[in-house]
């Protein structure tokens, strides 16, 4: 109209705009991105992420300000205007957060967001205009899930019989006693971390999953490291400091009734430092120091009927050579260290030693199969060098557990899984998996006939080929 300011382009941007699932979803299915498959999952992945109650969006604001809020989270970058010759009517803007670069499409009523290059998300997201009073609505939402009302005096508010800690990483409800049966574990796995004073970020939080993938786990107990190399060198469930202040608690978060004593002469830790839970692992040690060092560990109230012990042993030097011995067991594995990776990744740095001849092979784990005794001892042995146990796993076994996988196979040429867990005659199981041991949606097949004392299912495709991990889980169904 005559008289009127012409409308910047800054000014149709400023605001709050909101991914939107089903306009991203069908402009993917009528002009699907060149080389890109798109499976359906990916359509339920993204009406989960920007669903009309979720906490993820944009707002641009005057001054160049771009701030993008995940699951409630804000982050603060800058945007720009994009000046060129194009004769259409879109508004182009590039953005930048944290060394990341964004493009930005303003066409009409929708905002195109195509995300940096190397993100992960191979397409552009189309966003909504929302209002403040919308925003600030998705912003309580979020803040509303975190602050579950747990009673700070309790591990397990319910009674229920899974820690809130673990019922709020699995997204359960830590109020309501009925769910905590699909809790994490349930009781199977008892993990004790061994720190070092020189590594006090190696304590690992209670939802952090550690361990070799097979076993990994949730709930480790924490050693206090001390404030020097012999103040954490021997102790006692009274020197536990997490997730239970002087309790060994098993995977579930519950109290499993057993106690330990460790004794050596010194701890020290890697260089794997604290990115990521097996980093934390296998990171301090209780060290087994000079010509008449010793490094010991005792378990006595253990409440599995059988179960393995997984024993994680290494040094601040990889190549030194030792043994690990069960004298309840009655056996020795013998080692080359191999632990200190400079950081660790749990699909490829375990490497096991099953050699009882003295060989010494380059590993970090061992396994003493099929116990049975309500006692457990284990010790590392020197042999050209200080060495030392970093983390124990006491993993129950038998019929009706959870998940407790026996072997499993991959064929990286093939791109197929193959997995053994121990069973029931007669039994009809399904079997799950799962990218985060919290989310198990997505089930293989939930009738597979046991093949007796074991069964073995597959080979069988990857069922995630773009995750970087798989957890797998088998169960028991109603079926017989």
């Amino acid at each position: 109209t005559k008289g009127e300011a012409p409308v910047s382009p800054e000014s149709q941007l400023i605001g709050y705009w909101a991914p939107n699932a089903e306009k991203t979803i069908k402009s993917l299915k009528t002009d699907p991105p060149e080389g890109l498959s798109i499976e359906e999952r990916i359509f339920s992945e993204l009406k989960e992420l920007f669903g009309e109650d979720t906490a993820n969006f944009i707002r641009l604001e005057e001054g160049g300000v771009f701030r993008m809020y995940q699951d409630g989270e804000e982050e603060t970058g800058t945007y720009s205007l994009v000046i060129d010759d194009k004769k259409d009517a879109a508004i182009r803007i590039n953005a930048e957060m944290d060394s990341e670069k964004f493009s930005l499409i303003l066409t009409g009523d929708t905002l195109k967001i195509i995300p940096p290059p190397d993100s992960g998300l191979e397409f552009a997201l189309l966003a909504n205009r929302i209002n403040e009073a919308d925003a600030k609505r998705r912003l309580a939402l979020a803040a509303d899930a975190e602050e579950v009302e747990t009673d700070p005096t309790k591990e397990d508010t319910d009674g229920g019989g899974t820690s809130d800690s673990v019922e709020i990483a699995l997204g359960l409800d830590p109020l309501d006693p009925a769910d905590d049966e699909s809790g994490a574990g349930g009781g199977t796995k008892i993990g004790i971390n061994f720190n070092s004073d020189r590594g006090t970020d190696a304590e690992l939080g209670a939802d952090e999953i550690a361990g070799l993938p097979e076993v990994a786990q949730l709930n480790w107990n924490n050693s206090d490291g001390g404030a020097g190399a012999q103040a954490g060198a021997s102790g006692s469930q009274a020197d536990i400091i997490s997730p239970v202040s002087g309790v060994l608690v098993d995977d579930s978060g519950g109290d499993s009734g057993v106690t330990v004593d460790w004794a050596s002469n010194g701890t020290w830790n890697t260089t794997n430092g604290f990115d990521s839970p097996d980093a934390k692992l296998i990171n301090g040690y209780i060290d087994n120091i000079g010509a008449g060092g010793f490094a010991t560990v005792d378990f006595k109230g253990i409440s599995f009927s059988s179960y393995d012990v997984y024993v994680y042993f290494g040094s601040d030097g990889n190549g030194r050579t030792g043994e690990v011995e069960s004298t309840t067991a009655g056996q020795t594995f013998s080692f080359n260290t191999d632990s200190n990776k400079g950081a660790f990744d749990p699909e490829f740095d375990y490497v096991l030693t099953e050699d009882e001849e003295g060989t010494n092979p380059p590993s970090n784990y061992c396994v003493f199969r099929d116990q049975s005794s309500p006692d457990f001892s284990v010790q590392i042995n020197r042999g050209s060098s200080n060495s030392g146990i970093h983390a124990i796993q006491i993993v129950r076994l038998g019929p009706g557990t959870p998940f407790e996988m026996t072997e499993i196979l991959y064929n990286a040429q093939s791109d197929e899984f193959t997995l053994t867990w121990n069973s029931k005659p007669n039994q009809t199981y399904a079997l799950y998996v799962s990218e985060d041991l919290k989310s198990w949606d997505f089930d293989l097949d939930d009738s597979i006939i046991s093949d007796g004392d074991t069964t073995t299912y597959g080979p069988f495709e990857n069922p995630m080929p773009e995750a970087r991990e798989l957890f797998f889980r088998a169960e028991e169904t109603d079926d017989e």
